[in-house]
């Protein structure tokens, strides 16, 4: 257990030996007798087209009647779709009664900024899940939909998806607190020279990020309350043990 109590242990200090290599020779490539590979499943198609030939590719004789069909299933991307804009026409009011002016809502008109749900939806996934800087971020946009935008728009728009989603993520913060089972872990990084540590609080179902400049137990205090009554499994950082004594290594 002594192993892993120090999660910096560097593999060049390991108290258990390495195991040894077998005499034995190379087992062949490719996949064992009797295994069964698996296929891609074929997709239904949307459409059916026909192909018919008039004359014989090799003397040129008119043909009959096909004797059967050959069936090819091709997937494909569809075409670059054009850039819808909407022009929103927002009636406003004046009240005779107190003297405050009204202005109409409709669901489909951002309250904040001029991108619709889907632009900026993309753009987060762009960001986050393609892992795109922001200046790729731009050209993605204009390639595929002719959306031009700037770097600075891209952090401008996830920032207000960041304040639309707060409420979201205040409600993981509350589920991992009442967890019976949950997985920490941290690992560090800099950004302009200053260290931070990005920490992942996983359970079955839910998975809380937090980026903090510190390693500290304070973290835990922060995002887990002063009390957890739940199972922790970590490495053997002592944050974790001095916060809990419920621990799984």
């Amino acid at each position: 257990l002594a192993l892993y109590e120090n999660p910096n242990t560097p593999p060049s200090q390991r108290r258990f030996p390495q195991r040894k290599t077998r005499d034995q020779p190379p087992k062949p490539a490719g996949r064992p007798p009797g295994f069964e590979g698996c296929t891609r499943p074929t997709p239904k198609p949307d459409k059916t087209i026909v192909a018919l030939e008039e004359n014989c590719n090799k003397c040129g004789n008119k043909l009959d009647q096909p004797t059967g069909f050959q069936t090819v299933i091709v997937e494909e991307i569809p075409e670059p779709q054009p850039l819808q804009v909407t022009e929103f026409k927002l009636a406003e009011y004046f009240c005779r009664k107190c003297g405050s002016h009204t202005t109409a809502t409709h669901p489909d008109c951002p309250q904040e900024g001029v991108f619709g749900p889907r632009a900026m939806a993309q753009i987060a996934l762009l960001k986050y899940s393609g892992r795109l800087p922001c200046k790729l971020v731009c050209t993605a946009l204009q390639r595929d939909y002719g959306l031009q935008i700037t770097p600075a728009t891209v952090l401008a728009v996830n920032s207000r998806i960041t304040r639309v989603l707060e409420e979201d993520y205040a409600i993981i913060v509350k589920r991992i607190r009442r967890a019976r089972v949950l997985h920490i872990d941290e690992t560090g990084f800099r950004v302009a020279g200053v260290n931070y540590w990005l920490w992942i609080f996983t359970t079955e179902n839910e998975t809380f990020v937090a980026i903090r400049p510190s390693r500290a137990m304070k973290v835990l205090c922060e995002v887990l309350g002063e009390r957890f009554d739940g199972v922790i499994v970590c490495d053997g950082h002592k944050a974790y043990a001095n916060y809990a004594q419920n621990i799984q290594r």
